[in-house]
């Protein structure tokens, strides 16, 4: 039984990706944006990579592609979690936070960890 649905997981995963759309979704303020910054050794991609294996590994389940948009209505400094199009964590960031790469990396363990929050729930 447990086979069943996650190939219906996946199934459902696929379509979204074909059709071009996340069923997860991180919206960024753009003071945010640096975090998905490719150039820097650590970055929000890098870091959702990882955690997309883990869950595999570690819960069995296949984590769909996560999107990563700039949203010009959101506050500089606030970002979202979406989860089939609701809104389950809308953050704000403190500004003395994004101003070096320690701060930085503080920031997108952050994201990460209320990302896998929204996960577990989902589960």
């Amino acid at each position: 039984m447990e086979d069943i649905l996650e190939e219906q997981r996946i199934r459902h995963a696929k379509i979204f990706e074909a059709l071009g759309m996340s069923i997860i979704e991180i919206h960024l303020g753009k003071e945010l944006l640096c975090i998905a910054d490719k150039e820097q050794d650590k970055n929000i991609m890098k870091e959702i990579a990882t955690l997309r294996l883990n869950f595999d590994k570690e819960f069995g389940i296949v984590v769909p592609k996560i999107g990563i948009k700039e949203k010009p209505l959101l506050l500089q400094n606030q970002y979202i979690i979406k989860y089939r199009d609701i809104t389950r964590i809308n953050n704000f960031v403190e500004e003395a936070k994004m101003k070096n790469k320690e701060s930085i990396n503080e920031l997108i363990n952050a994201v990460i960890r209320d990302l896998k929050t929204v996960l577990k729930k989902q589960t």
